[in-house]
């Protein structure tokens, strides 16, 4: 879980440094930027040889929250975005927050599986990359 917890770390800090330069859903990081997050770390993590997690989203104070799970393993780098929740890497077996919401497992998530073309997605998932072998 070690590794997890580095990797999850690393991609925070890295989107810390750069997500104004992303733009778009990202520009409030890490408030309303739960969604893409989730999606891009889920990437990241089965790039780096970690495993396969799923995306999870649930109805938190009117909005949505999203977050990974791979198993009883939650990883959440944005639920700092609410004020009871005052880590920024949250990466833990039966996190009590997550297991009290209501919550829906969407499945994996690859944008590189969706199409051929180059999508926002990639992009933003190329400047976290780089931005973290930056800070290397």
């Amino acid at each position: 879980m070690e590794n997890i917890v580095v990797a999850a770390t690393a991609f925070r800090r890295a989107l810390e440094k750069c997500y104004v330069s992303i733009g778009g859903e990202f520009m409030e990081f890490p408030s309303y930027a739960c969604g893409p997050t989730s999606e891009l770390l889920g990437v990241y993590l089965k790039d780096k040889g970690l495993g396969n997690f799923e995306y999870y989203s649930a109805e938190v104070f009117g909005g949505n929250h999203a977050w990974l799970q791979k198993g009883n393993i939650v990883v959440d780098i944005t639920a700092d975005q609410f004020p009871q929740i005052n880590d920024s890497v949250i990466v833990s077996k039966n996190s009590q927050w997550h297991q009290s919401l209501n919550s829906e497992n969407k499945g994996e998530y690859d944008f590189r599986e969706d199409t051929g073309s180059i999508t926002e997605d990639e992009i933003a998932y190329k400047i976290i990359l780089k931005t973290i072998e930056q800070s290397t």
